[in-house]
């Protein structure tokens, strides 16, 4: 989903879209959507930057850790991001980077790919180890 901010006539939109398993390119990792990811939230559009915050909600596919079988894991995570413009953002090669600067994207032009935006969110919130059953 492509999100145009300058079209944007509210402060604030509500977004809720699905994103297709074929539309998210894991890049070879080892596990597989088992469906359409369902992504709600909204875009709070300011003078300098944009703020997307929501919920994504998945069904994944993954090895086990212990028995390497197949198992089924839902991931179910909040997400922020900040998206500003490259004359908002700082270049500055001395500043001191913080742990704020970490979810802030640059955006050339005026739009945002919300889809990119959930592909980075999906692998960012994998899970370390993958188990079929408790024991």
């Amino acid at each position: 989903m492509i999100v145009e901010v300058a079209l944007l006539k509210d402060a604030q939109t509500s977004f809720d879209f699905q994103v297709s398993p074929d539309e998210i390119d894991l890049e070879g990792e080892t596990i597989k959507l088992k469906k359409a990811v369902e992504v709600v939230g909204k875009l709070k559009k300011g003078i300098a930057q944009t703020d997307v915050l929501g919920e994504i909600s998945a069904e994944i596919e993954a090895e086990c850790n212990r028995c390497l079988q197949s198992a089924e894991v839902t991931l179910d995570f909040p997400f922020e991001a900040v998206f500003v413009t490259p004359e908002n953002y700082t270049q500055e090669k001395e500043s001191e980077l913080r742990i704020g600067h970490l979810e802030v994207s640059v955006f050339e032009g005026d739009k945002i790919d919300l889809t990119e935006l959930v592909r980075e969110q999906i692998l960012l919130n994998l899970p370390t180890q993958v188990f079929c059953r408790k024991d």
